[in-house]
Order: C-alpha cells, then sequence, then structure tokens
C-alpha cells in the first residue's frame, strides 16, 4: 500500500491503508496500457471501496470503529490526501 495511517478508536487500533492506483501507457500518443491497478481503501485488511486506476475521488467517506471517517484529496496530485476520524485530522504513520 501506498499510505498508511494508524487509528485508534475507543481502544482499539485500526490500520487504514490506500493504493491509490495506476494507469501507464507507452506514451502519449498511445491508447495501449502496460499496467493498470485499480485503486483501493482498506481498513484492517477489509477493502472499503475501489475505484478505476488513476482515478481516485476527491472525498471518500466510510467508518472506522463506528466513528464517521473521510479520506480526502488536498491538492492537485494524487499523494497529497487528508484523513479524518471523528472530526480530527490523523497523521499518517
Amino acid at each position: 500500500m501506498e499510505k498508511r495511517w494508524t487509528v485508534p478508536v475507543d481502544g482499539k487500533q485500526y490500520v487504514i491503508e490506500v493504493d491509490y492506483g495506476v494507469l501507464l501507457s507507452n506514451d502519449e500518443d498511445s491508447t495501449e496500457v502496460l499496467l493498470k491497478r485499480d485503486g483501493k481503501l482498506v481498513v484492517n485488511g477489509q477493502e472499503v471501496k475501489q475505484w478505476e486506476a488513476g482515478d481516485l475521488p476527491k472525498e471518500i467517506s466510510f467508518e472506522v470503529g463506528g466513528q464517521p471517517a473521510m479520506l480526502k484529496k488536498k491538492g492537485l496530485f494524487v499523494k497529497e490526501l487528508e484523513l479524518i476520524v471523528g472530526g480530527q485530522s490523523i497523521k499518517s504513520s
């Protein structure tokens, strides 16, 4: 996985992981795809959400230990993500 957080909720630890997904082609003029891997959001080893390669949603809402959670893109670049659980921003591990 490409990004990971460890989040404590009510005395339990939850591991949240994101695989952004990859879509690479030969060159700009080619429609041939060399590598395609869909993205996914995983909580404690269980897939919560999946998306097409190269198409990470701006926001993903889900739950962690009964608490509302949201994964948000912070800027133009895919790797700038913010995780919010129970209204608090969580730093990646």
